[in-house]
C-alpha cells in the first residue's frame, strides 16, 4: 500500500512539474524562435527543435499519467 502511495505520489509530483515548469517553458522558448526566425535572424531547426522536446514532453506526461492511474487503480483495490 505504501508504496502505491509513493508511486502516485511522485508521478503527480512530475506531473506538476512537466505542467507548470517544462511545457510552459518550451512554449515561450518556441515563441522566442519563431519571433527569430519570422525576423530572418534565426534558421528553423530551433522552432522544430523545441517542437520536438514539446512533443516528447507531452508524451512523458502521458505516461506519468498512465503510472498514476495504475497507482491509483493498486491504492483502490488494495483498499
Amino acid at each position: 500500500y505504501r508504496s502505491a502511495i509513493a508511486r502516485h505520489r511522485a508521478a503527480d509530483a512530475q506531473i506538476a512539474a512537466l505542467r507548470d515548469k517544462a511545457i510552459p517553458s518550451l512554449e515561450a522558448a518556441f515563441k522566442a524562435a519563431e519571433a527569430r526566425y519570422s525576423g530572418g535572424q534565426g534558421t528553423l531547426e530551433l522552432p522544430l527543435t523545441i517542437v520536438r522536446r514539446y512533443v516528447e514532453t507531452h508524451v512523458q506526461l502521458v505516461e506519468l499519467e498512465g503510472a498514476r492511474a495504475r497507482a491509483a487503480a493498486e491504492l483502490i483495490y488494495l483498499s
